[in-house]
């Protein structure tokens, strides 16, 4: 019986050493790959109003179209046509 709960001890000890996981597995995956995270000394202007222009204007084609209507086009620039 003593033998039995040796090869059980032992076994139990295997299971746990295999449970454990390898906390540095994501370092040793991505560990050679470089990544640039530094800051640019840029400034991005981010056009918000061009944003919620096209929104509203999207909006505004489905409500027509379910309506069977057309709108007209809402963008603040002339268009100009060669006849």
């Amino acid at each position: 019986l003593g033998k039995f709960f040796d090869t059980e001890a032992a076994d139990y000890k295997k299971e746990l050493e295999r449970k454990v996981p390898n906390y540095n597995q994501l370092l040793e995956k991505a560990g050679d790959k470089v990544m640039d995270l530094s800051l640019k000394p840029r400034i991005v202007e981010m056009d918000r109003d061009a944003d919620r222009r096209y929104h509203w204007t999207t909006v505004k084609e489905k409500v027509a179209a379910a309506k069977g209507e057309r709108f007209a086009n809402p963008s603040p620039y002339k268009e100009y046509f060669n006849v």
